[in-house]
């Protein structure tokens, strides 16, 4: 009886192992945080990124009216705002540009809307939708 009393006190102590089943647990929880905050300042780089494309278009398109020697068009400008989008998906980035009466003379507005929809890493592994950032700038033309 005593050696079993004795064993059975020698297995209760024996931590053998539960490292492991810990480091199972907890793991996954900690890689999702860190691919969330991933995601996250990917986000908020892509957004500054729509943002700054929205001003340079319209900034191109404000100084390029019909007074301009090369006058810009809804397609230039829509040209110029991808060539401004570094690191960004050509196919998913949407460039909308609108004249203030259709024409791009001296003091009429221009306004660029871009949209992108940003794929996350967590939404293919979580089944959630594209993000649908947005951005819009407005220039006087000159």
């Amino acid at each position: 009886m005593a050696k079993i009393t004795s064993f059975l006190k020698t297995l209760w102590r024996k931590r053998d192992g539960s490292e492991v089943v810990e480091f199972a647990l907890v793991a996954p929880f900690v890689v999702l945080l860190t691919v969330g905050i991933i995601d996250f300042g990917r986000v908020m780089w892509t957004a500054t990124t729509i943002e700054h494309v929205a001003r340079e278009a319209a900034r191109y398109a404000s100084v390029h009216g019909e007074g301009s020697i090369t006058v810009a068009t809804e397609t230039s400008v829509a040209n110029f705002a991808a060539g401004r989008a570094t690191g960004l998906d050509q196919a998913e980035l949407n460039v909308v540009v609108t004249y203030e009466g259709n024409s791009n003379i001296s003091g009429n507005t221009v306004t660029v809307d871009v949209d992108y929809d940003f794929v996350l890493i967590l939404g293919g592994l979580l089944g959630f939708d594209p993000v649908a950032l947005e951005s819009s700038s407005t220039f006087t033309i000159i």
